[in-house]
């Protein structure tokens, strides 16, 4: 059985190709964990140091609402790190049983999105935003977890594996799967496959096989939220935009956004929408000034009548 200095394992929670989780008690007493271990296969330098990576970055976010981790090491048993236990389940689980007004879908994604803000500021892409990867505290508190494939900017090294298929299809932003360059815009687009599907009950793209997915989300247009959610169709346009350029310019500009469609800020709706609002206000100044020179138009037409008469 796997043994972990300084921890008692209670039950296996789950397995995948590079870790294995853990529910577990410090010998001492205290709060139960999550252990994540590396497996015994992976545990040559690169992989290492990757896992380590991992906590690393959660770490540095600090974030309330990123998973917190208690304590990291490697030991002859491999590489390892304490998480808190989060008991509530994840959002995939939830969305399995329930449909979300947008308004509840945003109440539990704002908080994600603010987690990645604190993150991006540091120049720091999660990669892998996903309903099984937002969990929930007891107080029903959301949490991102699994920075497992997050990307540092400012790192020289990707210490991720070349050749592999990196993050879920479903929320895959078209760069990504491409193998182009990420940033933070590359989370919008996953935040923005889930507030469709939490709202929709439905994934926004599917396809038979993954490259028939990717092809969708390159190509396919953009799906239309269900009746009730048309106002806020435009935020999610913003969000799956094929290209980063499409998008909202960061998730500060998603969270004006979100406000000003909400109604909680004073700034008008139509300025924040667009990446920086220039285009949507010149667009309605231009309309207003139309609008005025064919009022005045009319008048004037109806002057030179009235002096010809």
């Amino acid at each position: 059985p796997m043994k972990i200095p300084g921890y008692k394992i209670l039950a296996p929670i789950g397995a995948g190709g590079m870790s294995a989780t853990y529910l577990a008690e410090p010998d001492g007493g205290g709060a139960q964990v999550v252990l994540k271990v590396l497996s015994a296969n992976e545990m040559d330098d690169r992989s290492v140091r990757r896992f380590l990576n991992e906590a690393r970055l959660i770490a540095s976010v600090g974030h309330p609402n990123i998973v917190r981790i208690e304590a990291v090491n490697v030991c002859a048993e491999g590489a390892w790190m304490a998480m808190e236990y989060v008991p509530r389940g994840d959002l995939a689980a939830r969305i399995q049983t329930q449909r979300f007004t947008p308004e509840a879908a945003l109440a539990i994604l704002q908080p994600i999105a603010e987690a990645l803000a604190a993150a991006h500021a540091l120049r720091i892409v999660h990669r892998d935003v996903k309903p099984a990867n937002i969990l929930f505290r007891e107080d029903g508190t959301p949490l991102l977890t699994d920075f497992g494939i997050a990307k540092d900017l400012k790192a020289e090294l990707d210490l991720t594996r070349t050749g592999v298929f990196l993050g879920s299809p479903n929320y895959m932003a078209p760069e990504q799967a491409d193998g182009r360059a990420v940033d933070g815009r590359t989370d919008v687009y996953a935040l923005g496959c889930m507030f469709f599907e939490m709202v929709s009950g439905r994934k926004p793209f599917l396809g038979d096989s993954v490259f028939d997915l990717v092809e969708q989300h390159q190509r396919a247009p953009i799906p239309y939220l269900p009746e009730g959610g048309s106002r806020w169709q435009p935020v999610l346009e913003k969000m799956l935009g094929k290209r980063p350029v499409d998008r909202f310019v960061d998730i500060n500009a998603f969270l004006d956004a979100v406000a000003a469609v909400r109604g909680d800020s004073g700034v008008d709706a139509d300025m924040r929408v667009g990446n920086d609002g220039v285009g949507r206000l010149a667009l309605r100044l231009a309309r207003q000034l139309f609008t005025a020179l064919l009022v005045l138009g009319v008048l004037g037409l109806g002057l030179l009548f009235f002096m010809l008469e």
